[in-house]
């Protein structure tokens, strides 16, 4: 679906705004501000962390880091302004993550036996999105995801990132390219090879069962 100029128009003179009450000191302002972005930081943190790092932290808590860092580091970034806004926070996200891998990768090189659990939520919907047919219950679903989990987990952060921003998420190309800061033809490239991969993993499931049945 096609972006609409004028409201993308609207929301760039909101932000805007809202910059510019942070920068008098309006501490709401702030507040308003990281809420628009919260929900897309929350999706490109959860698509960034591999299950191991999944059980010991939720990606709440790290969004709620990055709140935090965002709000101690904005002085800076409104005098320098060294890319764009939305580009900045995916960073910080991305380095708050970084930061809780190295405060947990101990941990979790030391656990042995992996926990049985269900599938992360957000590859449940990568499943509904991908699929050539809907599964047939919840426990086929369910063994989709952790088929797809084991693919994601081979992916580098970057295309497991832009296959949810892209195929979750929705978004177009060029505002994934802008989010991860990069332009939209290695987007593009990166976008496909993640998608052929997890496409095959799906599809070679379905066949599987296919045969079984």
């Amino acid at each position: 679906m096609a972006a609409n100029p004028k409201a993308s128009e609207s929301s760039s003179s909101q932000t805007q705004l809202l910059l510019e009450a942070i920068e008098a000191g309006d501490r709401e302002a702030f507040r308003r501000l990281f809420e628009r972005y919260s929900p897309a930081l929350r999706q490109a943190i959860a698509a960034r962390m591999d299950r191991r790092l999944r059980q010991r932290v939720d990606p709440s808590d790290i969004l709620q880091e990055t709140e935090m860092e965002v709000f101690s580091r904005m002085d800076e970034y409104l005098q320098r302004r060294p890319m764009p806004l939305e580009q900045w926070l995916h960073q910080t996200a991305a380095q708050c993550l970084a930061a809780a891998w190295r405060r947990h990768v101990q941990a979790i090189r030391r656990s042995v036996a992996r926990e049985e659990r269900l599938p992360d939520r957000s590859s449940m919907l990568l499943v509904k999105r991908l699929v050539k047919r809907p599964p047939s219950g919840v426990l086929e679903h369910e063994e989709m995801a952790r088929r797809l989990e084991s693919v994601l987990d081979q992916l580098s952060a970057f295309d497991r990132e832009i296959l949810f921003f892209r195929a979750v998420e929705g978004i177009s190309n060029d505002q994934a390219a802008t989010r991860l800061g990069v332009s939209p033809a290695a987007a593009r490239k990166r976008f496909t090879r993640a998608l052929l991969r997890a496409r095959q993993t799906l599809d070679q499931f379905g066949e599987q069962d296919s045969d079984e049945g």
